[in-house]
This record gives C-alpha cells, sequence and structure tokens, in this order.
C-alpha cells in the first residue's frame, strides 16, 4: 500500500482497472469515491462506452458519450494496448505498486494475455484479483461473452418483468451490471481487509448471471422452495394489494399500503372508507390479494378524479401512514428537494475547466465521506504521468506515446 495520507477511506489502495462498460468500471469507480487511486487502463481507442452515444460531451478536450461519465469519475486514464509487448511491461510496472487488479476479459482471454490470476499470484501474492465476467470461470459458458440485456434474459428478470398481458421487458437501466458492480466492490473492500490479516491477496469473481439469480430476492426462493417460476405483474406486486401504480387526472401515482393500518388510512384520506370497512372482501392483506381485480378497479376511480400532485400534497398534509409518490421523469427526479437536500448532484470540473453535473454519491459517511476526486478523464489523459509514477524509463513512455497514436 502506498502510504496514508489523509483519513478518506481507501486512501492509500492503488487499484489497477482493466475494465470496460459498466459493471467493472461501476465498481471501481466507488473504490476511487472512497478513497482509492484507480488507474483505469483502457486501449489507445479507449473504453467502449465512449462511443455510445448520443448525447456526447467533452472530456479535456475529447469527445466521449455521456455514458461513459456514468461509471468513471475519480479515475485516472493510462491507454496501453496490451497486446504490444512493451505496453505489457509497462503494465507490469503498475501491477508492482498495486493492491487490487480488476478486470472483465473471459477467463479464455485474461488467459491468452498472461494476466491470469495462476500466473500473477507468484509474482504479485498480495495482489487482490477481481474478475468479472458473463457467466464465470468455469461450466459451459465461461467464455461467453457478457452483456446485462443477456444475463436479465437467462437470469429470469426479463421473464417476470412487463405487463401480465405482454412480453418480457427490458428493465429501463442496465441493472444486471449494476448490481455485479456493487457485489465485486464489496468483495474487493472486504478481500483487503482480510489482507490486513493475512498478508495475502485473493482471487474474486463475480459473473453477471451469479449477480442477476442473486438479486431475485422473493421470486428466487418462490421457484426454489414452491416450484413457482415466476410472472409478469406489471406495476403491481404479487403479495401485496394496493402496491402498485395508479393513474391519475395528469399523471400517475404510487401507492403503498402493506398493512390493514395503511388500507384504513388510503382509504380515508380518498374518501372511501367503505372500502376499509368491508372486511369480508377486503379485511386482509390475502384478502385483498384475492379480490385485487375488483379492489384495484374501485382505487383507481377514486384517484382519477384529482391530480398526482393534489394527492401528494393531501397525503403530505394528513401525514399519510402509508407510503406513495408520483412517477417522476429523470430530469424531476434529480430536481427533488429532497435529491437535493442530499446532495445527490454534484458538479465536478476537468482540467480543461470543463463543468460536468453527475449523479452524487449514494452512501454518507460521517468521519470519511466518498468524494469525486476527479472528473472523468479522457482517453489515456494521464499516460504520460502515471507511467513516470510508476519508474518506467522515459524513452519508453515516449514510445508508448508514439504508438497510440498511430
Amino acid at each position: 500500500m502506498l502510504p496514508r495520507a489523509s483519513c478518506r477511506l481507501l486512501e492509500g489502495v492503488r487499484v489497477l482497472d482493466l475494465t470496460r462498460i459498466l459493471a467493472g468500471p461501476f465498481a471501481t469507480q466507488l473504490l476511487g469515491d472512497y478513497g482509492a487511486d484507480v488507474i483505469k487502463v483502457e486501449h489507445p481507442k479507449g473504453d467502449d462506452t465512449r462511443s455510445w452515444g448520443p448525447p456526447f460531451i467533452s472530456l479535456d478536450n475529447t469527445t466521449s458519450a455521456c455514458y461513459f461519465t456514468a461509471a468513471n469519475r475519480s479515475k485516472r486514464s493510462v491507454s496501453l494496448d496490451l497486446k504490444q509487448s512493451m505496453h505489457m511491461q509497462a503494465l507490469h510496472k503498475l501491477l508492482e505498486q498495486s493492491d487490487v487488479l480488476v478486470h472483465n476479459f473471459t477467463p479464455r482471454s485474461i488467459a491468452r494475455l498472461g494476466l491470469d490470476y495462476g500466473s500473477l499470484s507468484k509474482a504479485y501474492p498480495q495482489l487482490v484479483y477481481c474478475e468479472i465476467t458473463g457467466f464465470g470461470s468455469t461450466g459451459p459458458d465461461a467464455n461467453l461473452p457478457g452483456y446485462d440485456l443477456i444475463a436479465a434474459s437467462l437470469g429470469g428478470l426479463l421473464h417476470i418483468t412487463g405487463q401480465s398481458d405482454g412480453p418480457p421487458t427490458k428493465v429501463g437501466v442496465a441493472l444486471t451490471d449494476i448490481a455485479t458492480g456493487l457485489f465485486a466492490h464489496g468483495a474487493i473492500t472486504a478481500a483487503l481487509l482480510e489482507r490486513e490479516r493475512s498478508g495475502l491477496g485473493q482471487k474474486i469473481e463475480a459473473s453477471l448471471l451469479e449477480s442477476q439469480l442473486s438479486i431475485l430476492a422473493n421470486v428466487a426462493v418462490n421457484a426454489l422452495q414452491a416450484s413457482m417460476p415466476g410472472q409478469r405483474h406489471g406495476n403491481s406486486h404479487p403479495s401485496i394489494v394496493p402496491y402498485q401504480v395508479f393513474p391519475t387526472a395528469d399523471g400517475y401515482l404510487s401507492l403503498a399500503a402493506t398493512t390493514n393500518a395503511q388500507f384504513l388510512h388510503l382509504c380515508e384520506l380518498i374518501d372511501r372508507p367503505e372500502l376499509a370497512e368491508n372486511k369480508r372482501l377486503y379485511g386482509s392483506n390475502d384478502l385483498r390479494v384475492q379480490h385485487r381485480a375488483s379492489l384495484v378497479t374501485e382505487l383507481q376511480v377514486a384517484l382519477d378524479v384529482r391530480t398526482a400532485d393534489t394527492w401528494e400534497k393531501l397525503f403530505r398534509t394528513n401525514n399519510a401512514k402509508f407510503a406513495y409518490g408520483r412517477i417522476n421523469n429523470v430530469q424531476e427526479a434529480f430536481a427533488l428537494e429532497q435529491a437535493q437536500a442530499r446532495d445527490m448532484v454534484q458538479t465536478v470540473v476537468t482540467e480543461a475547466g470543463e463543468s460536468i453535473p453527475l449523479p452524487g454519491h449514494a452512501v454518507k459517511f460521517s468521519r470519511t465521506p466518498a468524494v469525486t476526486s476527479r472528473a472523468p478523464p479522457g482517453v489515456g489523459q494521464h499516460t504520460e504521468a502515471v507511467l513516470a509514477e510508476a519508474g518506467v524509463d522515459p524513452t519508453v513512455i515516449q514510445a508508448i506515446l508514439k504508438s497510440n497514436n498511430l
């Protein structure tokens, strides 16, 4: 580890980030926010997501898709072509000073580069080595390429997403990628803590398919324990009523009344107390599930007479015991007073003086806050500086820079 210079959570930890697209970069971005020195090693052409636009944005006088900025703040960028021996030698100089390596190559591809765990653990026994793949390192699909959509399809998420009478539906954000990144970042920090005791690194495997299966939660145990294959319920919940989206006079409102007391208060505030008083049909949650169709129809008729904003104000004024929230678009979501109060929009400035708004930090720490230490970098923006820090010969650095520009 590097010498500790401040009280940031992972200050002194160096992470060599060989990942691309979303799952891996999201994991390493979190490590960077927590104080680790994250070196993003990317091909001279750049991470795939730099071209996944529109929309596009300027990053230190280079154009990049906004997508790239979602998972690459708090990093420095080094451009290396790992198929060139000179570049690979430079990578090993970086490895000598690294605590963590993260990659998302297939097992076969990483072995072909000589960067598999079996090879590196001999030279760098202290290295925490995290491999993020589509399907893991064993099994018949181990060397297949992995993408969020495919893992979500194979892993059951699309089967349970969408309207009950409609086709399987992709979730609006790459949830499987994000979950994998979260699992990986947590595992890396746990392995670093264990290394404090053992002095040894270890291999961590995180895959899109396994992450997807792990986050199926109640749907997973229903399948395993009750032989229920899962089904689509649209915007409603299979086991709780009411817990869904309702149309109003001008938009949509989500309501969640999960107990009898919450249901009673909902009925009172929408001027339909007789619904809660009907104990034969709606006296308990299981009865409300059984009579879902009739109850939802009654609630829709009641809610359709006012706007979503009017209902929200009414519920807030009367300290509603149930949960509620109108459906916002993404711009409206970040503009919420609560989101603003929790600093969920931050502005970072690139070295070229460009201001970029980004999502804030989801987790707050009382003593050692997460900090966006750097704006998302341009391709290879820090190659010369980082390689010089690692002790790479200046003539070699210039040769690498020249080859990157060819």
